[in-house]
């Protein structure tokens, strides 16, 4: 379902707009020269990798992360570009979300990070 933002709320991206961006930045992109574009592809594969556990275990900065990958490797993929709308909508649903919540439902979900992240980090170890 596409919804933003209402007038005093932060606006939330409808996913048609964004696809609409994506498009366009993606016709930008393929006017780029291989050798880049190879660059481009190795660097986004390499942050995709990376992010997956950085959301894990620190979500603040592995789902930017992810954002990222996505971003750079939606240019050359489809499945990419469909990922990265998708992920960004969501993202952004959820934290409009988040702002709007009491201080109480800020301070339950960082202790609930922590302790899963606590638990995975003694399961890993």
């Amino acid at each position: 379902m596409d919804v933003g933002g209402t007038a005093g709320e932060r606006s939330t991206p409808i996913r048609g707009t964004a696809l609409a961006r994506l498009h366009a930045r993606r016709e930008r992109g393929r006017a780029r020269p291989t050798p880049v574009r190879v660059i481009l592809g190795v660097i986004g594969a390499g942050l995709f990798v990376a992010s997956i556990p950085l959301i894990v275990v620190f979500p603040e900065a592995g789902i930017p992360v992810l954002l990222i990958a996505l971003r750079i490797l939606a240019v050359e993929v489809d499945w990419a570009a469909r990922a990265y709308v998708w992920t960004d909508w969501r993202f952004c649903q959820a934290r409009d979300w988040l702002y709007r919540q009491p201080l109480a439902v800020h301070v339950a979900m960082g202790i609930g990070f922590v302790v899963v992240a606590a638990i995975i980090v003694w399961w890993i170890v």
